[in-house]
């Protein structure tokens, strides 16, 4: 299995590097290395492994995630803004592989379909990514079925607890302030009422991250000896020639957090994530150009249509 607390010494470049095991990084790996197990594929995560990790697994325990000595998120202060009396928010991000998916609320619910068709992208319109929504989840709750995947590997229900009690009370209250009670609120064209909740839950009680669901079979399978993911391993800088992305320097906790490696993609370099990879962008200077210049960074490539209307 290729989850390592260090990289093996002889791994000095690798076909595509993901920088981040976030939610999203842990998909790109598993479907780049389902496609093609011949890639050789290296995440990068500045987290833990949460696997095992009771507040990870277990829904009930997530607030756990929250707690000021926790390992399994980080804890970025906002600017001072003037429509919140000057205060400086914080906000938590995970920072454990799986990332949000693994400490979050789990609740499920999907944008409408004005929400997609109004950032007027093709290909992402709400008809073109419909299938894609589907491809991802094994739903178990109500609604058309037609509108859901059933065979994806996020199981989507109510889990295995719920209070019909403080549910009715919910869904009256909103019944007199004019608000419908709608079986499926993400149906994509169902909005302005209200819905008993579902969650990314299974039907077992376990919280369905990115992690367990995409990355682990992938490593446990046998058949991905090219997939290495890396934990406790934080990425300094994004390594470029002529403007490409050619690899990443990342620091290995295992080692002290001091001993600095560099690791070079063959192919791709991949730079995900919001918050916490916005220090790897401000290294790589590739986000839009006006955002990183106003930051007062300068901009080693303009990409035009980066972020734009998303």
């Amino acid at each position: 299995m290729g989850l390592y607390a260090e990289l093996p010494a002889d791994i000095n470049s690798v076909d595509v590097i993901i920088a981040g095991g976030g939610t999203a990084g842990c998909i790109v790996a598993a479907r780049l290395a389902e496609n093609d197990p011949s890639l050789s594929i290296l995440v990068l995560e500045a987290g833990p492994n949460g696997a095992g990790n009771p507040t990870v697994d277990y829904p009930a325990l997530f607030l756990a995630n929250m707690a000021p000595t926790t390992t399994t998120a980080a804890f970025f202060k906002s600017n001072k803004s003037s429509g919140l009396g000057d205060r400086e928010i914080i906000v938590p991000t995970g920072n454990v592989l799986g990332g949000g998916s693994a400490i979050n609320m789990m609740q499920y619910s999907r944008a409408q379909r004005s929400d997609w068709d109004s950032w007027k992208i093709p290909g992402w319109s709400a008809d073109e990514v419909m299938p894609f929504i589907k491809k991802l989840e094994s739903y178990h709750g109500p609604g058309s079925m037609d509108r859901h995947g059933t065979d994806g590997p996020i199981e989507v229900s109510t889990g295995t607890y719920n209070s019909p009690r403080l549910q009715d009370q919910f869904v009256s209250a909103l019944g007199e302030l004019g608000w419908p009670e709608i079986d499926d609120l993400s149906s994509m064209d169902a909005c302005n009422g209200v819905q008993r909740s579902v969650r990314f839950v299974s039907r077992d009680g376990k919280r369905q991250d990115t992690a367990s669901r995409y990355l682990a079979p992938c490593l446990q399978d046998g058949k991905h000896p090219n997939l290495h993911v890396v934990c406790d391993a934080s990425v300094v800088k994004v390594l470029t020639e002529n403007k490409k992305a050619v690899g990443v320097v990342f620091k290995p906790k295992a080692e002290g957090g001091t001993a600095e490696r560099t690791v070079k993609a063959n192919k791709q370099d991949c730079v995900g994530g919001c918050i916490w990879h916005a220090r790897h962008s401000r290294a790589l200077r590739y986000w839009t150009r006006r955002c990183v210049e106003a930051c007062g960074h300068r901009a080693g490539c303009r990409c035009p249509g980066c972020r734009k209307r998303v």
